[in-house]
């Protein structure tokens, strides 16, 4: 095994050697992945790797009749562990410390979004430039990125626009940085688009954007009495309304457990934060952010286009566009004649229905049996090209595998889960204006990619 893994990665790699400890990344974790299979001829997630860690500790596991598809090692287990007790005390009350603001209610002063260069923090950035292209009555906002920005729109057009500011943050951005920030801009809410997207890594990677950083964020929010907007996801619970989320010592993967953790950050913070945990469903960003991405609704398309044919699936979920979801949450902020406050609760945002048999049955395919399909995407020319949506596609029919006839939801009801104290549930419109019009505006299958056979 480990001869094949050095052959696959070009270096030298022992049966002992670690495969975190060489910084093997996702990728090359994805390369090797197939043949492993193949040589210990079983299936085998990327999770497997990643909790194996080393050869010697795969092919034991292997011997020994140990379940796959597991991803939490005992080291990830009790960094989960600690996380949570760290959670489970109470603050205390800052009432004597609160830092007051300097110009008035929340509802006048500016809107901070942090991680303004991902998905959906461009999306806040399209949505305030549609609104003072309109001439709306709209906040004073402030675009906060650790990233270097693309010289396009939306950006280059707001470095000029009044009310708007673009700061650039140092690498080391802390508790010390952020305190500086909302201080400086007066910051009357925060937007939370901060956070690491990636299912396919693990949970001490994930740990810092989607865990600690929240929690950085929530306690300087608190002592300044400034709103703050968290942005989460559905999969922290199969009930997108119920305020539980999986318990993260039995998530069914590293993503899933580190959001659910924030959620807990967030719930336990003290009581003077006011904030609302936006659930999104699937998002999808803007053309030049999705078109080399590996988001799987657009993962699927592609390789269906490719592949000239798609599977019998009876999966649907709920997808909207990153603009939606700023323009309806800017909208709850904006409104100066709404509630004062978010009030410690879950905003379950909404996007429109998706079967994805239906929708892809509009780019006239064959329609094919999920492990035929499979076994073509596994031999095509597009497996090779894409492998990174490869990947996400290898590990979404793994999960389908596994959910047999259930419903994802379905499949979480066997999960345990942690109640989370919030006062109320809302739910918040934020459905695109066409689901089809922004995964054709990427040219999917038609121009980075040519037909298998063709």
């Amino acid at each position: 095994m480990a001869q094949l893994w050095s052959q696959h990665l070009g270096r030298a790699v022992a049966p002992e050697t670690s495969l975190l400890g060489e910084g093997i990344g996702s990728l090359d974790l994805i390369r090797i992945l197939p043949d492993t299979r193949r040589y210990l001829g079983r299936h085998l997630s990327i999770f497997d790797l990643i909790s194996a860690d080393t050869a010697t500790n795969l092919v034991s596991d292997i011997g020994i009749g140990a379940p796959t598809d597991t991803w939490m090692d005992a080291d990830t287990a009790a960094e989960i562990e600690h996380d949570l007790a760290a959670l489970s005390v109470q603050p205390p009350s800052l009432a004597a410390t609160l830092a007051p603001p300097t110009n008035g209610p929340p509802d006048r002063r500016a809107i901070v979004v942090l991680g303004a260069s991902g998905i959906l923090g461009t999306g806040f950035a399209q949505a305030v430039l549609d609104l003072r292209r309109l001439g709306a009555p709209s906040p004073k906002v402030v675009l906060a990125t650790r990233s270097t920005l693309p010289e396009h729109d939306p950006w280059t057009t707001l470095r000029d626009v009044a009310g708007v500011r673009i700061e650039q943050l140092p690498p080391e951005f802390g508790a010390a940085e952020l305190e500086a920030l909302l201080r400086e801009a007066d910051a009357g809410a925060v937007v939370n688009c901060i956070g690491n997207t990636n299912v396919l890594v693990g949970y001490r990677t994930l740990r810092s954007a989607n865990v600690e950083m929240v929690s950085t964020i929530a306690a300087a929010c608190a002592t300044r009495g400034t709103r703050l907007v968290h942005l989460s996801t559905f999969v922290v619970n199969g009930q997108v309304t119920v305020p539980r989320v999986t318990d993260p010592r039995s998530a069914p993967y590293p993503y899933a457990a580190s959001k659910s953790l924030a959620e807990l950050a967030l719930t336990t913070s003290p009581p003077e934060l006011d904030f609302t945990i936006a659930r999104l469903p699937r998002v999808l960003g803007d053309d030049y952010q999705l078109r080399d991405s590996a988001d799987i609704l657009v993962s699927v398309v592609d390789a269906c286009i490719a592949l000239r044919a798609y599977p019998s699936v009876t999966l649907t979920e709920e997808v909207t566009t990153a603009r939606a979801v700023a323009n309806a949450i800017l909208g709850v902020l904006a409104d100066v004649a709404g509630p004062p406050r978010l009030g410690r609760g879950i905003t379950v945002v909404r996007g429109a229905a998706v079967a994805y048999a239906d929708f892809l049955r509009q780019y006239e395919l064959e329609e094919v049996d999920p492990l035929e399909w499979k076994h073509r995407l596994d031999q095509s020319d597009w497996a090779k090209r894409s492998p990174g949506r490869w990947s996400v596609l290898d590990a979404w029919v793994t999960l389908g595998m596994r959910l047999g006839t259930r419903s994802y939801a379905e499949y979480l009801a066997d999960y345990p889960t942690i109640a989370l104290d919030v006062a109320s549930v809302a739910e918040l419109d934020a459905k695109p204006l066409s689901v089809r019009a922004s995964i054709d505006a990427l040219g999917v299958g038609a121009v980075s990619h040519h037909q298998e056979g063709v």
